[in-house]
């Protein structure tokens, strides 16, 4: 009979009727002759073996039973008991025999049931193997147990549910943290446990996924029994059959009260720092306006105290003497210049005095000037402080290199005092949009760290050099020193909250710059070869407000280079 023949049609059977019957039977049909040699299949089990070449082959006269005893692999006892069955069905040993038996296939290891009768046709003893396929019922069978061994061992709470969603069965947990007991909710539909408190959001995002035969997991807000709210972490999944019915939904919750609540005051502690280093960042700001404006005071101080000695040194004085003696001699000018020596001097005199009150005059002019400018200085530092100073979370467009030249600016005098040189690599960026107060407030603990980095290296050549990128869609700001550098122990908790290598430091300065960055979707980073080699603090930001995307650290690191 050659591959993949059909049985011959019994007596008045129609052998297309037959051939179609068969081959309509989800189950793999394969027919044997008493020598265990194969005489005929059908569809069913003609596509297993196709997606199963190790199964065997179809060929008539091919043997089941030597193919069976042959078997390789880990399931080969399995498959061995399938044969011993078979042979003792020849034997007339047994009527029949069903064995549940596994088998590794092509898409992993698989469990069937194996029916084996024998019955005649045309006068022949035939073999009738009918083979199930009921992994999927065994994977049921395991989840349940499993599941049993759960709802006794687990301290979460366990609940089963019908398709109906109506409860089975709970655990002692489960009423527990619900408050209910197991007799007061078995019978009733899981939305009783769906309280006011529940998101409508989440309510149908449980329903969509009960209908879908899909896992729900999501962390509900709701009332205990007696009237408490709690929050609890809900997962529900569904049981199938191997018709892929569902036959019972398994729901796990855990009260996380606790932790929500933690969550919740850890947000309050947090915003509270924020704003705490916000206030220290700000009296930062304020400070270094102190200190400029302090600087330029003292110009002013200089310029006043020469006016004031110009004035008081004034030979204007003497004009009053001249008017004086001109006046004693009113009624004989003409005598008074002809006969009195003092008259014939008075011209040289008078041309002295006014080449000297010019040469005053320009000289105060000039003490005048140096006193405006400093004045509009002193008002240039008030407004861009007041400019800083407005309602944080404003954002707005601003120039890379106009927030560079501020933060440099408000740190001049320090920079000047303490002979630090500052130079800047500014390249082209575009404008960024971004709440300047925080970015100055950055900028400034930065450089203010840079500068007594130097400070403490006791090096005479400090230096430090601030530069600016574009890396995308992000623009960074670098800032580097000669300094005394950074232990490789302390960069991984530089921007933790209160720690400080400085003796009079808070530890916040650079906590609050990181919680600053990461409010408006940026980054900072530290890079330091080690002691006594320099650092560079790098400020990475998004071009727009909002644009958050992942940190680019390979753009920081090339730009700390």
């Amino acid at each position: 009979m050659p591959a993949g023949s059909r049985p011959s049609a019994a007596p008045g059977t129609s052998p297309d009727f037959l051939r179609a019957a068969l081959d309509s039977l989800t189950s793999e049909i394969v027919i044997l002759d008493e020598s265990g040699a194969i005489v005929s299949f059908n569809a069913t089990r003609e596509r297993f073996v196709r997606d199963n070449p190790q199964a065997g082959s179809l060929l008539p006269g091919v043997n089941y039973l030597e193919g069976c005893e042959s078997a390789q692999g880990e399931c080969v006892a399995d498959v061995r008991g399938v044969a011993r069955g078979i042979r003792a069905v020849i034997a007339g040993e047994l009527p029949e025999f069903h064995h549940e038996y596994r088998r590794d296939t092509a898409s992993g290891r698989r469990w069937f049931i194996m029916h084996v009768t024998v019955f005649t046709h045309d006068g022949k003893r035939l073999i009738s193997l009918a083979q199930v396929d009921i992994t999927a019922r065994k994977r049921v069978e395991a989840q349940l147990r499993l599941t049993d061994r759960a709802i006794k061992a687990v301290s979460q709470g366990v609940l089963i549910a019908g398709p109906d969603q109506r409860i089975l069965t709970a655990n002692q947990a489960f009423s527990i943290i619900t408050g209910y007991s197991e007799e007061e909710i078995v019978g009733r539909t899981c939305r009783f446990l769906q309280g006011p408190l529940t998101d409508p959001k989440t309510v149908e995002a449980i329903a969509r996924a009960q209908v879908n035969r899909e896992d729900f997991s999501g962390e509900i807000l709701n009332y205990r029994k007696d009237g408490a709210v709690f929050w609890n972490d809900l997962t529900i999944s569904p049981v199938c059959d191997e018709e892929g019915a569902v036959t019972h939904f398994i729901g796990v919750t855990r009260d996380i009260t606790a932790r929500k609540q933690a969550e919740t005051e850890f947000e309050n502690l947090n915003r509270r720092i924020v704003e705490v280093s916000r206030q220290a960042g700000m009296a930062e700001v304020a400070t270094s306006v102190l200190h400029n404006v302090g600087n330029v005071l003292n110009s002013v101080n200089v310029a006043t105290t020469l006016l004031g000695d110009r004035v008081r040194t004034s030979k204007a004085g003497n004009l009053a003497k001249v008017a004086a003696l001109l006046r004693d001699h009113a009624t004989d000018l003409p005598g008074f210049f002809t006969r009195d020596e003092r008259a014939r001097h008075l011209p040289g005199f008078l041309e002295k005095l006014a080449e000297h009150l010019v040469a005053e005059q320009r000289a105060m002019a000039g003490e005048i000037d140096t006193l405006r400018k400093n004045v509009d200085h002193i008002k240039d530092i008030v407004a861009m402080q007041q400019s800083y100073a407005k309602v944080s979370g404003v954002t707005e467009f601003v120039s890379p290199a106009d927030l560079v030249k501020d933060a440099i600016s408000m740190n001049a005098g320090s920079f000047d005092r303490h002979s630090v040189e500052v130079t800047t690599d500014i390249a082209d960026a575009p404008s960024v949009e971004v709440d300047k107060h925080k970015v100055l407030q950055i900028l400034i603990n930065f450089l203010r760290n840079a500068k007594r980095a130097c400070d403490d290296s006791g090096r005479a050549d400090k230096h430090i050099t601030i530069r600016v990128r574009q890396a995308g869609e992000k623009v960074v700001f670098a800032v580097s020193d000669n300094g005394v550098g950074i232990a490789p122990e302390n960069l991984k908790c530089i921007f933790s909250h209160g720690f400080t290598t400085k003796k009079d430091g808070h530890g916040f300065g650079l906590h609050s710059g990181a919680n600053a960055a990461k409010e408006m979707g940026g980054t900072v980073c530290v890079h330091s070869e080690g002691p006594g080699l320099g650092a560079t603090f790098s400020l990475e930001l998004p071009l727009r407000s909002g644009a958050h995307g992942p940190a680019d650290h390979k753009g920081l690191s090339q730009i700390a280079a």
